[in-house]
């Protein structure tokens, strides 16, 4: 993932990979790490609970973390 802007450190590589490239060696970010440190970014509470047109409470992520490595 390539981002620019945001307040996204530049020119920063996170973590390491496998010898092929192929999986997270250490310090893996997933995509709800990343939508969360997006939405922190911006002043909204990534665990911020919604409600459905129904009533029904939604979390905006459930399982992502605010990954401030990322951040400048």
């Amino acid at each position: 993932v390539v981002l620019a802007g945001g307040g996204f450190k530049r020119g920063y590589a996170h973590g390491t990979t496998d010898a092929q490239g192929m999986a997270a060696a250490t310090d893996p970010c997933l995509p709800d790490d990343v939508s969360s440190t997006i939405f922190a970014n911006l002043g909204i509470d990534p665990k911020l609970e919604i409600n459905s047109s129904t009533g029904r409470p939604i979390q905006l992520f459930r399982e992502g973390t605010v990954v401030d490595k990322l951040l400048a």
